[in-house]
């Protein structure tokens, strides 16, 4: 039976709400839940009681309403097909009514979901077929496509994005795409502060930057000129002066000069920020660098360039007047920066340095007052040298407290912290300020130390390494430069104001955190760390400090078996596979280098030929460490007797080389007389334990050299003297071919010989005498 509804029109002229929405709000109201029960004085229970009545007489005013209401339709209802009033179905129709409030029908051009099927209980609403749907959808794209015809230099663009699909494209040849720039300029020529603006355009302007020659470029960078300080503004736009920095040399002066005077500004700005550090890091020279800096120090610097000098260093020792005016000024500066929601100056190192410069000259007090805002961005600075130097001045000033909560930010980042070229710094500062060693050795060495591997792989780092060597020895001129020693040292004064405890007491205690996992990780890779560079320093160290203890029966056991290990062959040295050296450790300022760059260091890789098979007295890096560990780092003596070992460490381990040789002293012996010249530190190895080995150690050697036959060793010395003399004659001969002013110089071998063999039986002869 067909249903229709019947309302009554409002005295507005608009249709009445359905009598049942009317009814279902009045019920809505009056079962609203009162407030939450709590604690209320005598005023807010009189307000309370106020609302409640007003709430009560609104509800009565919706009631009578609806009743007048039901008065006027009292003959409305629902009509059959007959014409007749069906009574039983007029609370249907009333539900019918409320659905239909709930769930509103689409108006007219809303899409429907394909496939939808009609509503059973709303035969009213029918379903959109998929003719209807590809018809409106067709008719949407077709005023889509006539609004963008109706925006300016339509034609244009649509023309442009046709030939930059060919430009962009990897398939495209060189010949096709000169020939498709060539087409793009005719087009675009004259009309590019036009584009710039627009997202899709200014991908087009980039794409020709790229991919033009020289005079195309700088036609383009010609037009741009003018407008780059707007560009830098706009997310997209800024990528197109990082392109003309990048492949218009000629215009780099003019961007500058365009920055000149708003670096405060756009410092401030997020997208404009980023291109005024890849400015600064890529692309400025010194004086463009001062310049930029000079901004910082106040409007007088930021009108009249070159005023300022190269550092605030220099510019305060010519005027030391000036110095409270330039500091008020670098302190708004770097507030208007560090305040701002936003800002992340992690990534720009010219705040950095205008940090720097503000914490070297400002008070303590003032140095004091910069930690709060920055105690969250140390993570994120220690990258680059001024933001690592920065970190370390904050953390010397900083309470107890803030130094605890400047740890906490570095947690799970502290590895990659310590594998940064100036990030280790950060960690040496950490350690050495912070009093509470129970703290720093969990949050620190416990996260450097937590894994096996990882530890592994920070000893060959030669970063990370110093961060362990710094624990073993600590500020050791021969393992840390000597511009950390002195920024480490110049904190000194500071720290003994802020540290109660003494530096050698915190030393001891971070020691003992480290010496377990240092054993192990050792004892389980003595190989590998004895035969690279920086982490044999690191076992040697090891060994000085722990192998005169009682419990480093476990690491001079490895240390014999490595000794006591079959000789390799010259045949078998020479046939070890060879492995490439490990690329360079990452550097986030040189990371923003072309490809082209990248490509090219690691193509200059230089192979090596250490392998972990190799014998560590054949390894020249583990027989250094070995030779290192015997003389103690001195230099080889000329007095008779030697003097033997100058402590129980270097006497331990000359007694455990020689026990492990000993049996084998004759092989020894026999592949340094092979090939004297290239076995030359596996025989310095036997003249360290002669000159600085204890009395058995030495015992050893000279046994084994009279068992195997003084003659025998002298005739291949003498043969080794002998053509490393004819190699040294013929490429000066080479060399005085080369410059014919350079006169010919008569080389002889020097007086005894250089090889390790030569030496050690010189030793043995002024011995035997």
């Amino acid at each position: 039976m067909a249903k229709l509804d019947m309302r009554k029109p409002s005295k507005a002229g608009k249709s009445a709400k359905p009598l049942k929405r009317s009814l279902a709000h009045t019920t809505k109201k009056a079962a609203r839940p009162p407030p939450p029960a709590k604690s209320t004085s005598k005023k807010q229970k009189t307000i309370f009681k106020d609302q409640e009545q007003d709430d009560h007489v609104e509800e009565l005013a919706v009631l009578e309403q609806d009743d007048e209401m039901m008065d006027d339709t009292d003959d409305v209802g629902v009509v059959d097909a007959s014409g007749e009033l069906s009574e039983d179905e007029d609370a249907d129709a009333m539900q019918q009514d409320d659905d239909d409030d709930e769930d509103v029908e689409p108006e007219e051009g809303d899409e429907a979901v394909d496939g939808a099927e009609a509503d059973p209980e709303n035969p009213a609403k029918k379903p959109r077929t998929a003719e209807e749907i590809a018809k409106s959808r067709k008719e949407q794209k077709r005023l889509l496509e006539e609004r963008r015809g109706q925006k300016p230099h339509a034609d244009m663009i649509t023309s442009a994005k046709k030939l930059w699909e060919k430009l962009r494209h990897k398939e495209t040849k060189s010949d096709g795409r000169a020939q498709v720039m060539k087409e793009l300029m005719e087009l675009v020529s004259g009309h590019i502060q036009e584009l710039i603006f627009k997202h899709d355009a200014s991908r087009i302007i980039q794409s020709m930057l790229k991919f033009g020659n020289s005079a195309q470029r700088d036609s383009i960078a010609a037009e741009l000129k003018g407008s780059f300080v707007e560009l830098s503004k706009k997310q997209y736009s800024r990528f197109l002066v990082s392109k003309v920095l990048n492949y218009c040399p000629k215009f780099r002066d003019a961007v500058m000069k365009e920055f000149h005077g708003k670096i405060r500004k756009l410092m401030r700005q997020k997208s404009a920020s980023l291109v005024i550090e890849e400015a600064y890091t890529q692309y400025a020279n010194a004086q463009q660098r001062a310049q930029l800096i000079e901004e910082f120090y106040g409007p007088q610097y930021a009108l009249f360039k070159g005023t300022g000098g190269s550092s605030l260093a220099a510019l305060l020792e010519s005027s030391e007047a000036k110095k409270p005016y330039v500091l008020k000024h670098l302190r708004e500066a770097l507030d208007g920066i560090i305040d701002k929601g936003s800002a992340d100056i992690g990534p720009h190192s010219i705040v950095h340095r205008v940090l720097l410069e503000y914490l070297t000259h400002a008070k303590t007090s003032d140095v004091v007052a910069m930690i709060e805002p920055l105690k969250d961005q140390i993570i994120r600075i220690l990258h680059t040298r001024e933001g690592a130097r920065v970190s370390q001045i904050l953390y010397s000033h900083a309470g107890a407290k803030d130094r605890k909560h400047i740890i906490k930010t570095m947690k799970s980042y502290v590895v990659k912290a310590a594998k940064e070229q100036y990030g280790f710094t950060v960690l040496i500062t950490i350690l050495e300020s912070t009093d509470d060693t129970v703290l720093s050795g969990k949050a620190i060495i416990g996260e450097l130390t937590a894994d096996v591997n990882v530890l592994k792989t920070l000893l060959l780092d030669q970063y990370a390494s110093r961060v362990v060597l710094h624990a073993l020895c600590g500020r050791h001129k021969r393992y840390l430069s000597a511009a950390v020693v002195f920024d480490l040292a110049s904190l000194d004064a500071t720290r003994a104001t802020t540290c109660r405890k003494d530096d050698a007491q915190k030393h001891t205690e971070l020691l003992n955190v480290w010496s377990t996992p240092l054993k192990e990780v050792i004892n389980r890779h003595f190989e590998l760390l004895v035969k690279e560079k920086t982490s044999s320093h690191i076992v040697a160290e090891v060994m000085k400090q722990y192998a005169s203890h009682d419990d480093a029966a476990e690491l001079l056991d490895n240390f014999t078996n490595s000794l006591s290990a079959p000789i390799e062959t010259l045949e078998e040295v020479a046939d070890l596979p060879v492995l490439k050296q490990p690329k360079k450790p990452f550097h986030a300022i040189k990371a923003l280098s072309a490809e082209a760059a990248k490509a090219a260091s690691a193509a200059n890789a230089i192979p090596v030929t250490v392998a972990s098979t190799e014998h560590v007295l054949i390894n020249r890096t583990s027989n250094t460490m070995i030779k290192e560990l015997i003389t103690s780092g001195r230099r080889p003596p000329t007095d008779l007797p030697p003097p033997g070992p100058d402590n129980k460490v270097a006497e331990v381990i000359s007694d455990t080389i020689a026990n492990a040789i000993q049996p084998a002293i004759a092989s020894w012996l026999e592949y340094c007389a092979k090939d004297p010249r290239r076995t030359s530190g596996t025989a310095f190895v036997l003249v360290a334990l002669v000159e600085c080995g204890t009395e058995h150690a030495r015992k050893v050697v000279l046994a084994g050299v009279k068992a195997y036959g003084e003659k025998k060793l002298e005739a291949a010395a003498t043969a080794a003297a002998g053509s490393k003399s004819d190699g040294d004659a013929g490429k000066a001969e080479k060399n005085s071919k080369r410059k014919r002013d350079v006169p010919d110089v008569a080389v002889t071998a020097a007086p005894g010989g250089g090889s390790g063999l030569q030496v050690l039986l010189g030793r043995y002869q002024e011995l035997k005498k």
